[in-house]
């Protein structure tokens, strides 16, 4: 009996590259692959927006005072200081880098002063900002970092959700 390959009209079908480079040809196939092409790919995401970011706006802005970007700078401000998990939007250290900013752009105006407890906030992410105020100072440029590193880690899970 004649093999297929022997056969005539009959093609056989290839499996691909042998040795090197047929490890390298199924290598994007496999899980590892997988992982390892999308962590490059999140990599180089993170990198061109942290550019963009920083060219037009400047890493070491504080954050727009119209939404809820205050209240978790200052959540971290209070926690790096020593004095718990609490609002001090009043803190005349906390509101000046916004007082600052305010000159150039309305965005930045803190409303009315905030003070006291608060239990509607997770905490995990204002302990992270806490960390980043006590290794390296009030530098916006790390919290902005701690963002886009969450944003980053928490995007594939979310994406990939059944």
């Amino acid at each position: 009996m004649d093999s297929p390959a022997s056969t005539p009209g009959v093609e056989q079908l290839s499996t691909g590259p042998s040795g090197v480079w047929g490890r390298f040809h199924s290598f994007p196939h496999s899980r590892r692959g997988k992982l390892l092409l999308s962590a490059v790919v999140g990599m180089l995401m993170w990198g061109t927006y942290m550019g963009y970011y920083a060219l037009k706006f400047g890493l070491n802005q504080p954050p727009s005072a119209t939404g809820d970007e205050p209240y978790y700078d200052s959540l971290g401000w209070e926690l790096a200081k020593g004095n718990g998990f609490q609002l001090d939007t009043a803190d005349p250290d906390f509101r000046r880098p916004y007082e600052e900013a305010a000159k150039s752009s309305e965005l930045y105006a803190l409303g009315p002063p905030l003070q006291g407890a608060i239990t509607s906030r997770p905490p995990l992410f204002p302990l992270a900002l806490a960390a980043g105020d006590t290794f390296f100072g009030r530098q916006f440029w790390c919290s902005r970092l701690i963002t886009r590193f969450v944003w980053r880690a928490s995007g594939p899970r979310s994406s990939a959700w059944p």
